[in-house]
């Protein structure tokens, strides 16, 4: 016999998680855990509720209590602490009841008045268990098995909205269903319980002689005990724990089959019909949401009990009881047509201890249609369901897909793709990691195993790692039966094209497509479509980055004819080379175009996608580009909001690189918009995001905290953006100075400049020029250049001269390469000497600027000629000043410049021709 309480003593029970639906909190000043009165206190209590907290300090408590977020509460406190605690905890959604254990009723009874949520003030143990045990009764019935609430259980679920979770949740039982049974999977799953009832002696022996004498023909009689099974399978279905379903695997396999072969036996040629009952509890809001749900199909996701007998479930909804708590008694008239295939019941009386119960079981993932939802008396509702087997055709043509790749016998493999396609990259990690301990050396899953490791790693941006396993995968592979021409060389060369793809080591990705599909042609399955499409998008993606757009549009058109040959209509895949196509178009600027398939993948990944999948995201986020081009404001929020709130819900860690890329593509996109507020919160998301990474990445957090500070600089805020430059000034000063670092600092200086801050942006570049050891060198060049620009700002017009001088030193051999540089330092230069009244020298640089400006700067150059046209009217040369305003117009008008500007030209412009009339009516007098 296996020992039990022994093995897992030293275990501390605060530290195991509630894997059933309620939790006890205890809060008492005067508790001692050690205390004999305080163990069969406790002993009594799990009697209804296993997992029990205790506190003496109420902040600890409500620290407690407000990270608890898929368990209801019933908490029992002393009077005076209560007073304390009561008012901040009562409205949480995650308590349930209160109750007030003390010695003085009078002195609390008058306060807990005002709380509805408190049961009752109790002085004796006997009488608040009385209350504790009809309680925990009655929330129970609420949530066995049908509840709609707003945490993430889902044992109701609405397949109208939620038909994407329905699908992968059910793809993910059938291959969990189908898992081997072995002795290891058994023993794991008695330890899991054993630990969760580590205290709890009475559920330990029942653990103990399921472990000894339990058999697959027992899986039903198991299943309707009142005990930890029923329990635990129950919460983790509601709550959709792949994790913990997974542990009870073994048993429910067994589950599943005894009830298939009871509907085969005893439904399987059956027609006509047959009506069921269910009575439970409900709360009032979940009722009047099923109310407003009428003609929607509803999934319960967990197995569940109903009776033919009417009389029987009145009795199990409590005939009203438990109204004063806004808890309903309710009744489910279900109505089956037996000719309709669909997940297995059955009747299960021959296991049942209440044989005059008619007990007939369903299995979890049985779909209704809501018919009607009405008052039956003046306590007990009526809620009539058909039995169905409708969803939306998306949704059963690809169940049927999945479920045919998935096979009959499927093994960890098959969940962890799963799993990497719903984007849960970190717990399809987990599941392979734990395969790969349980593979024999040479197993050839092994190489596919591999190479599924290298694909989480690579979508997760670990391509170091990722190129690991897919190397391990080749090896693996070389030794299996089918030596290269296994269809997984292929898939494992086409891989590890897209890390190279990834590195913009284009040329090595193309080989190893190249080898991937010489590999699948020489294979005479006719099944490798999607892998076909998969090689090809990898090939477009990598022209469309060389920039041979057409090639790449049509490999796309390739891929897309080959998907919709062999996919359903809704498969991912279809959807992601829609994106590929609207992605190229968006490069083309063909925006119309890019958007229609951006549309037409939407319209997939909404209705095959997870609601947090990270390509939605990016997707939003285009579609949102799209319209900012566009110009269609209120559509271009719409979908960046939704792209935020996609990577918001991901199952993504706070610090994932994905979460970086999507966030940096937001910014990027609202960079283009006038969105400043949106643009505040991405910037501040993704300066958290590298604060959380271990170590935090200063470098980042400089960056973005100063463009962060920028943004408010354009705003005209300038105090604001001076904190955050100053923020990102003190993080980058206590980082080592290669040149990327000095590049930054550079450029927060360059941002604190724009807030103002003249002395400490002087401070700052005088630093960075002392420690500059080469004098000569570009990043020496913009040191000067701005210095000049900071002593121009302060009108110390010499040393800005000096420095504006030093810079075109230094860039004296680089002219291609900084020419834009150089035309703005001459210009500054030609003020300067212009202030200093050396018209000469300052009409010199003016033309030097002019000589070397681009064509199309029309804004400096409209400048240069407002100087130059200054510079001839002091010297009353009317004629070229004349010319030069007339350009200056001209330029200013071309490049949309600021009304003042162009008005000041223009009155220049008018006084110099009235100089030019007035001298020629003074050469006309003068000649008469």
């Amino acid at each position: 016999m296996m020992s039990t309480t022994d093995q897992i003593k030293t275990m501390n029970s605060g530290t195991i998680s509630n894997l059933e639906d309620l939790t006890i909190v205890w809060l008492d000043i005067t508790i001692d855990n050690s205390s004999i009165i305080w163990s069969k206190r406790q002993n009594l209590l799990r009697s209804c509720i296993n997992y029990i907290r205790t506190f003496t300090d109420e902040s600890e408590c409500l620290k407690y209590i407000s990270a608890i977020r898929d368990e209801r509460i019933f908490i029992i406190t002393s009077g005076s602490m209560g007073e304390i605690i009561v008012p901040q905890i009562h409205d949480l959604l995650q308590i349930s009841h209160i109750y007030i254990f003390c010695s003085d009723i009078a002195k609390h009874t008058q306060w807990s008045k005002l709380f509805r949520k408190i049961r009752g003030v109790f002085n004796e143990e006997s009488t608040l268990m009385i209350c504790l045990e009809s309680d925990t009764k009655i929330y129970l019935s609420t949530l066995m098995p049908i509840n709609i609430s707003s945490s993430n259980e889902r044992s109701l679920q609405d397949i109208d909205e939620e038909q994407v979770a329905f699908l992968w949740f059910q793809l993910m039982i059938e291959v969990i269903y189908r898992l081997p049974q072995t002795p290891t999977s058994k023993r794991e799953m008695v330890n899991e319980c054993r630990t969760h009832y580590i205290d709890n002696p009475v559920q330990l022996r029942m653990i103990d002689e399921f472990y000894n004498k339990y058999t697959a023909n027992m899986a039903i009689d198991w299943y309707i005990k009142d005990c930890f099974l029923y329990r635990l399978l129950n919460k983790a279905f509601r709550t959709e724990n792949i994790d913990i379903i997974f542990n009870y695997h073994y048993y429910l396999s067994d589950l599943t089959k005894q009830l298939t072969k009871l509907y085969l036996d005893q439904f399987g040629n059956k027609t006509g019909t047959l009506r069921v009952y269910r009575g439970q509890h409900m709360h009032k809001d979940e009722v009047i949401k099923l109310q407003n749900s009428i003609g929607r199909l509803i999934s319960i996701n967990t197995f569940f009990s109903t009776s033919t007998s009417c009389l029987v479930a009145t009795n199990f909804s409590g005939n009203g009881e438990g109204r004063s708590q806004n808890i309903e008694s309710i009744i489910f008239q279900i109505e089956i047509d037996l000719s309709i295939r669909r997940r297995p019941f059955g009747k299960i009386d021959q296991f049942s201890s209440n044989k005059d119960e008619n007990e007939i079981l369903f299995a979890m993932g049985s779909i209704f249609r809501i018919e009607s939802v009405e008052l039956f008396t003046d306590d007990i509702w009526l809620i009539i369901l058909t039995l169905t087997n409708e969803v939306k055709k998306e949704v059963e043509d690809l169940l049927a897909y999945f479920t045919k790749h998935i096979g009959a016998q499927p093994s960890l493999l098959e969940l962890g793709v799963l799993l990497s396609k719903t984007g849960d990259y970190q717990r399809a990690k987990q599941f392979y990691l734990r395969l790969q301990n349980e593979l024999l050396e040479n197993d050839y899953d092994l190489g596919v195993l591999y190479n599924n490791l290298g694909e989480i790693y690579r979508k997760q941006s670990d391509l170091d790692t990722a190129m690991k396993y897919y190397k391990l995968a080749i090896d693996e592979l070389t030794e299996s039966p089918f030596g290269f021409i296994d269809r997984w060389f292929g898939i494992v060369h086409s891989n590890i094209a897209m890390i190279y793809d990834t590195r913009g080591q284009f040329d090595q990705a193309l080989i190893h497509y190249r080898c991937a599909l010489h590999i699948i042609e020489r294979d005479d399955d006719d099944s490798e479509g999607e892998l076909y499409s998969t090689i090809y998008n990898g090939m477009a993606a990598i022209f469309q980055q060389k920039y041979e757009l057409k090639t790449a549009l049509k490999l796309y058109e390739k891929v897309l004819k080959i998907e919709l040959s062999v996919l359903p209509s809704s498969h991912p895949s279809i959807a992601i080379t829609y994106n590929n196509i609207g992605q190229l178009y968006f490069k083309m600027e063909e925006n119309l175009k890019a958007l229609e398939n951006f549309l037409k993948a939407r319209s997939i990944m909404l209705s095959t996608l997870p609601n947090n999948h990270r390509d939605l995201a990016f997707l939003y986020a285009s579609i949102g580009a799209i319209y900012i081009i566009q110009n269609q404001v209120s559509k271009a929020i719409e979908h960046l909001l939704e792209a935020e709130q996609i990577i918001d819900r991901s199952t993504l860690t706070a610090d994932h690189s994905l979460r970086e890329d999507i966030y940096r593509t937001l910014i990027i996109v609202l960079s283009k918009s006038q969105m400043i507020d949106f643009s505040i919160r991405a910037h501040l998301k993704l300066i958290d995001m590298f604060k959380v990474r271990t170590p935090p990445v200063e470098n980042e957090i400089a960056f973005w905290t100063s463009r962060l500070g920028r943004l408010f600089s354009n705003q005209g805020n300038y105090q604001q953006a001076f904190e955050y430059q100053q923020i990102a000034l003190d993080t980058i000063q206590k980082l080592p100075r290669p040149q990327e670092n000095k590049e930054l600092y550079l450029i927060i200086i360059d941002n604190i400049l724009q807030t103002r801050h003249f002395d400490i942006a002087l401070e700052h570049y005088r630093r960075l020029l002392n420690e500059e050891a080469d004098t000569r060198s570009q990043f020496a060049g913009k040191l000067h250049n701005n210095l000049g620009v900071v002593y121009d700002y302060m009108e110390n017009d010499l040393l800005a001269l000096k420095h504006y001088r030093e810079a075109l030193f230094c860039y004296d051999n680089l002219p291609d390469t900084f020419v834009n540089q150089l035309s703005i330092i001459h210009y500054n230069i030609a003020v300067i000497l212009n202030n200093l009244a050396d018209y000469e020298g300052s009409r010199s640089s003016l033309y030097k600027t002019l000589n070397i400006l681009s064509d199309h700067d029309y804004e400096l150059r409209s400048k240069c000629h407002c100087l130059l046209g200054e510079i001839y009217e002091k010297s009353s040369n009317w004629m070229y000043a004349r010319k030069h305003f007339f350009k200056a117009i001209e330029f200013a008008t071309q490049a949309n410049s600021h009304p003042q500007f162009i008005a000041k030209c223009t009155r220049h412009l008018e006084q110099v021709i009235t100089k030019i009339e007035e001298n020629d009516s003074t050469e006309l007098e003068s000649t008469k």
